[in-house]
Formats: structure tokens, C-alpha cells, sequence
């Protein structure tokens, strides 16, 4: 439920780059931050899959202790929750700030000064509520003491890690390198 809710955090962004700017970059942008968002949320869907699977519940007050239990998900898991959240240096930094760039000059020039800069901080808080809710998933899944549910778990098998990792890696090397995934959506 709670990535359910951050989708709509994440659709409001591409909706508003890509229904209310009309420049050619802004549909660039908004296709980043698309493929950054899917690619991010994909990455978290599937470490908390594999938390399911390993401990039968999804339920976050029922879960907590896994870090040491099942590092690589969790390391997965904070990379991608991190880089929704926009921290850099990883792809979603970047996406974010070609949106807020973008944002920024297109209601400049519309508006003036300071609808743009509201709108700026709008945008900016946004992120931060998002990046506070994600850490908070983090330490109820991964950190403190283990619970009952969670006393015998281990790191799933590593077909089910192993695409979370490249995800995250995937927004490492993005964050680093962002023009390998612009490069690709100005072909298209």
C-alpha cells in the first residue's frame, strides 16, 4: 500500500512535467523521470517481494531486523528508495533536477518569479515528505530488533536479489552518467 501511495507522488510529478510544459525538453525529462521512477519502484516491489517470500508478510509493523538477515535486499532497498527520493548522486537526483530545471524556466518565463519559485518549493517539499516516508519504510522493514516473523529469515536466493541489484546499480551508474539514458530517449 504505502509504494501504491508514493505512485501517486511520482505519476503527479510526470503529469505535471509532461501536461503543463511544452517545451521538447520537458517531454525528455518527463520520460526520465519515468524510467527512473519505474525502474526505482520495480527495485523496491521486488525487495519487498522477496521479504515476502521469506518471511510471509508485508505487513512493515510485523517486520524489522532483516538488515543483517538479508543485506543485499536491503541494500537494494534503500539505493532505489533513496534515488525516488531524489539523493544524490544516484538517476533520481537527476531526474529531479531536470524537473525542477525545466519547471523552473518554463513558469519563469509563464508567470514570472514567483510562481515559479513557489512552485519550486511545492516541488521540493513534495520530495522531502517522500524522502521521510521512505526512510521511515526502511528502518520498519530492516531495522531494530528482529520480531517473531522475522527471527528466522535469511537473504532470499539470489534469483530474487539479483535484479534489485542490477536496478540499483542501474541508478548509481545513471546518477553518474545520466546522459547514457538521454541519449537514448533523444533518439526516440
Amino acid at each position: 500500500r504505502m509504494l501504491a501511495d508514493f505512485s501517486l507522488d511520482e505519476f503527479g510529478h510526470i503529469v505535471f512535467v509532461l501536461g503543463l510544459l511544452t517545451s521538447p525538453m520537458s517531454f525528455i525529462v518527463g520520460q526520465f523521470y519515468l524510467v527512473n521512477s519505474a525502474m526505482m519502484k520495480a527495485g523496491m516491489i521486488l525487495s519487498l517481494g522477496s521479504v515476502f517470500f521469506k518471511v510471509g508478510t508485508a505487513d512493515m509493523q510485523k517486520l524489522g531486523g532483516l538488515l543483517g538477515k538479508m543485506n543485499k535486499t536491503a541494500l537494494s532497498y534503500i539505493i532505489c528508495a533513496l534515488s525516488l527520493a531524489g539523493v544524490p548522486p544516484l538517476s533520481g537526483f537527476y531526474a529531479k533536477w531536470l524537473l525542477y530545471s525545466v519547471a523552473y524556466n518554463f513558469l519563469l518565463e509563464l508567470g514570472g518569479i514567483t510562481i515559479a519559485v513557489v512552485t519550486l518549493i511545492f516541488l521540493i517539499c513534495i520530495s522531502l515528505i517522500t524522502f521521510v516516508f521512505l526512510l521511515r519504510s526502511f528502518h520498519h522493514i530492516f531495522m531494530g530488533e528482529a520480531t517473531e516473523t522475522t527471527k528466522e529469515a535469511s537473504e532470499a536466493h539470489w534469483t530474487m536479489w539479483f535484479p534489485t541489484v542490477v536496478l540499483a546499480l542501474t541508478s548509481v551508474i545513471l546518477g553518474l552518467q545520466p546522459q547514457i539514458l538521454l541519449n537514448l530517449i533523444g533518439v526516440v
